[in-house]
């Protein structure tokens, strides 16, 4: 059975527009968590928590593979 539009959806497009979404809400969101923190802590504090918390997540989600 075909497509009411005639174009077949492939999961991967699917799961390339949800990360394009995500991606934006996350960038938005740690943006206004930076500046509500901007009124208690050091700007520098708060730049090194960011690139330091993001580099964790990065290697939660994608942990590196060796052989």
């Amino acid at each position: 059975m075909s497509q009411p539009f005639g174009r077949e959806w492939n999961r991967n497009l699917l799961l390339g527009v949800l990360f394009i979404c995500l991606s934006g809400i996350t960038s938005s969101l740690m943006n206004d968590f930076a500046k509500i923190l901007t009124k208690s802590y050091n700007t520098v504090q708060i730049s090194w928590e960011c690139v330091f918390g993001h580099t964790l997540f990065m290697l939660a989600a994608f942990p590196p593979r060796t052989g």
